[in-house]
């Protein structure tokens, strides 16, 4: 595999293109991306992966989110539209055309720049505490053009300001997570050993203040932080009867972990008075909708540790 690999590398080089974005021209000589994103590992610490109209560059030591949007696509990006897709069949309108794109656990920008670029987003609000993935975030928004349209903010987000303790997730810059203190077992992706630092942490209130944001601007609030959710929402008090659709990653594994299950709903409950279930909207090609009361049940649904959904939350 490796003198395939190899062959290929230098035909490439040949050519006026680069090996970050090798792509293979011939399903019989050429590698495989997943045999491509392995070999680079060792060359480069990051690999550019076209996804149509758009280019993310991904860490080659994220084995996680770096190698799947560089393998199979982006993560975000088609499950976004179809998500907006959703919320545009509820709500009766295109929610994001013209509005700000608030992204919380932004990553390395594969939510907040297809807003920009593919759905209609004036303006995008992108934040993120690992510095590893704000660097990818603010190059990836330089090569889609996007940087001008996107604040981006080195911070985890809760329910109060101040500092916090970021548990870094190895290979798998997806899982970064910010300890409560109530943390509990089964540590079953050794998160208990994990390496941590220091963050600052702040809240959406606070974020709309700093950055001249009111609810009405808002097109949607993109909400994944592996676990933290409720807390996110705790300090998002400006959303609670807004009209803007939240959808907020729903995994009980992590919820469960942080000690925090209940408190999700009670935060749900407080603020709005629709959830949907997203994933399993776009299965049933349906809404799929739970009312207050019956979010046990909706709990119970996703028992494995990975198992998780996303909620639409709105009014």
């Amino acid at each position: 595999m490796t003198r395939r690999i190899s062959a290929a590398i230098r035909r490439t080089l040949g050519r006026p293109s680069s090996l970050a974005t090798l792509v293979p021209t011939s399903p019989s000589e050429s590698p495989t991306k997943s045999e491509i994103f392995d070999f680079v590992t060792g060359v480069s610490p990051a690999v550019a992966a076209v996804q149509g109209e758009l280019i993310f560059f991904v860490s080659t030591a994220d084995t996680e989110i770096g190698r799947r949007t560089f393998v199979g696509g982006s993560v975000e990006d088609g499950y976004l539209g179809s998500t907006l897709r959703l919320v545009k069949d509820i709500l009766g309108r295109d929610p994001l055309v013209g509005k700000v794109f608030l992204d919380v656990g932004a990553n390395i920008g594969t939510a907040c720049i297809p807003a920009l670029r593919l759905h209609g987003a004036s303006r995008a609000i992108a934040i993120e505490p690992d510095h590893r993935n704000l660097q990818l975030l603010r190059c990836n928004l330089i090569m889609n053009d996007v940087a001008d349209l996107c604040e981006t903010l080195m911070t985890a987000v809760s329910c109060e300001i101040g500092t916090g303790v970021l548990e870094i997730a190895g290979a798998n810059f997806g899982d970064h997570r910010l300890r409560t203190g109530r943390e509990k077992g089964p540590d079953l992706f050794v998160e208990g050993s994990r390496e941590v630092t220091t963050v600052p942490v702040t809240t959406v209130d606070a974020v709309l203040h700093e950055t001249a944001t009111t609810p009405s601007d808002l097109g949607m609030v993109w909400i994944d932080t592996q676990g933290h959710e409720p807390y996110v929402l705790q300090g998002a008090t400006a959303l609670h009867h807004a009209d803007v659709p939240v959808v907020i990653e729903f995994w009980p594994y992590g919820l469960r972990r942080s000690s925090s299950i209940e408190r999700f709903f009670e935060e749900v409950e407080a603020g709005w008075s629709q959830v949907v279930d997203v994933r399993a909207s776009g299965i049933s090609g349906r809404p799929v909708t739970y009312r207050p009361g019956a979010y046990a049940r909706l709990a119970e649904q996703f028992p494995g540790p990975q198992d998780h959904t996303d909620l639409l939350l709105f009014r």
